[in-house]
């Protein structure tokens, strides 16, 4: 998943506009989706969803209940390295999420894809999901688990039932067959 984020301010009287442009790579087909949002993290889960609905209805469930953000550590302020925890629900349950980086927003964006890929592998594990659409379950969990990279791994023990992610370097679970590359826009 690659993206890039907008935000402008065009009016001091008006709230400033925020959209977010999102690419997914799903097995040979590049999916590229835009959309505006209350935010440049709603912007971003917006596109997210509208790009990954199209191969998985199934998201359309899901919906984000609670986004907190803390600095690591304290002490270093805006230069410290962000976590994000996203609360996500589905109606049946809920999950939490982290990313975490020295960018909020690549921080927020690795939550929003891991909610997505948590969804979908509990929907993979019950059997709901055709093995057709295997290559978006790859796209959306490929790079998951701590791997080894020690600075943005390892949070996943310190969340309730998050699934964590770490973008390199990418690991296959058990259920995935192949890595996939992200997409970057430049």
């Amino acid at each position: 998943v690659g993206f890039r984020v907008v935000d402008e301010k065009r009016d001091w009287d008006k709230p400033p506009l925020s959209e977010a442009t999102i690419m997914v790579e799903v097995g040979d087909h590049v999916e590229h989706t835009a959309a505006v949002g209350n935010g440049p993290v709603d912007a971003m889960n917006e596109a997210l969803r509208k790009a990954l609905t199209k191969f998985y209805p199934v998201l359309e469930q899901v919906k984000l209940l609670d986004f907190k953000v803390r600095i690591l550590p304290e002490d270093k302020g805006t230069a410290a390295t962000t976590r994000v925890i996203i609360e996500s629900g589905d109606g049946e349950s809920k999950w939490s999420t982290v990313g975490v980086s020295d960018n909020i927003l690549e921080a927020s964006g690795q939550a929003l894809v891991d909610s997505s890929g948590y969804k979908l592998r509990r929907e993979e594990e019950a059997g709901r999901l055709k093995d057709a659409w295997r290559p978006c379950l790859d796209a959306v969990t490929r790079g998951h688990g701590d791997a080894g990279n020690k600075e943005r791994g390892s949070w996943t023990e310190s969340v309730r039932g998050s699934y964590n992610s770490v973008l390199d370097p990418p690991i296959e679970l058990p259920i995935l067959k192949t890595p996939v590359k992200p997409v970057f826009l430049i």
